[in-house]
């Protein structure tokens, strides 16, 4: 059995036991509880936050077909994102599908309106500078300013 499909766990009696994931549910009241804590093999603390060496996350969803662990690895992160944090060892105890189902898509967000404006207004701001740089009006609508910039762009390919 791989070491990333099971956990270290120092039980009541004070003995260090390597469980299967995903833990029975006893287990997971009973580490839930407090009753038992999660340890590293050594029977040293284990933190809860720290990643698994070489599973950074990535920016970029995973592919559907790419291992659990990195999907695990993907749905800290990305929990983490969502400001609704969860720890590795959660990740790592429900299936694949699961995660993929919570993590695999971005939470939607609202825009409230005073947010678009803002938004509207850099990107309005960031068209005008760039129609400096191609030598176009920067007056109008952001679609007009567009327009002429793809123009100019166009231009200059064909010269």
């Amino acid at each position: 059995m791989a070491a990333e499909d099971t956990v270290h766990i120092l039980g009541e009696g004070g003995g260090i036991f390597e469980l299967s994931l995903p833990l029975h549910e006893t287990i997971a009241d009973k580490l839930k509880k407090g009753l038992v804590r999660r340890v590293n093999a050594d029977g040293s603390p284990y933190d809860e936050h720290a990643r698994p060496a070489g599973t950074e996350p990535a920016d970029k969803r995973p592919a559907v077909s790419a291992a659990k662990d990195v999907w695990a690895t993907w749905a800290v992160a990305e929990s983490e994102r969502r400001g609704e944090p969860i720890s590795i060892d959660d990740a790592q105890a429900l299936t694949k599908d699961v995660l993929i189902e919570r993590y695999g898509v971005k939470a939607e967000t609202t825009e409230t309106d005073e947010q678009r404006a803002e938004r509207e207004a850099a990107e309005l701001d960031q068209l005008k500078a760039d129609a400096a740089l191609f030598d176009v009006p920067a007056e109008g609508t952001a679609d007009e300013i567009r327009a002429a910039i793809a123009e100019k762009r166009s231009q200059q390919k064909n010269d």
